[in-house]
């Protein structure tokens, strides 16, 4: 069975500011390898957003020629991305957004959450997203 990603068919306003338009890079975007995405923490997240883009190419002046990326935007303040040039039969995959330092100090709204000790938190200290895994599942 598929599921539909539910998510509309334009980012609203607010997406546009935090992760810019049609043509822009997203904040934090950097090339990874396959091993990097193999052990990556976004494979238990939900994708909250997927988008197209005809982004302007980072290595040259005027940024042409534009680069295709679809880019899945996570929960958490990431998301991934994958890439290809067609005639040089290549595939990029793409990791944007926060990079991660767990151990950000937890509120007492965020500690409420916690309800028993199979409750691990996790707290960002360079965005503050905040989740916590249920290790009796």
């Amino acid at each position: 069975m598929i599921n539909k990603v539910g998510s509309p068919s334009e980012p609203d306003a607010a997406h546009k500011a935090k992760w810019g338009g049609f043509n822009d890079r997203p904040e934090g975007l950097r090339e990874v390898t396959p091993a990097e995405i193999a052990k990556g923490h976004w494979l238990g997240q939900h994708v909250q957003f997927m988008e197209y883009r005809q982004m302007k190419h980072q290595s040259t002046a005027n940024g042409w020629p534009l680069q295709e990326i679809m880019l899945y935007f996570l929960d958490d303040n990431t998301g991934y991305g994958l890439s290809y040039d067609y005639w040089n039969e290549t595939v990029q995959w793409w990791l944007f957004g926060c990079e991660h330092e767990w151990g950000g100090e937890l509120t007492a709204e965020e500690r409420s959450h916690l309800t028993t000790s199979t409750h691990h938190p996790y707290k960002c200290k360079k965005c503050g997203h905040f989740h916590y895994t249920d290790s009796s599942d």
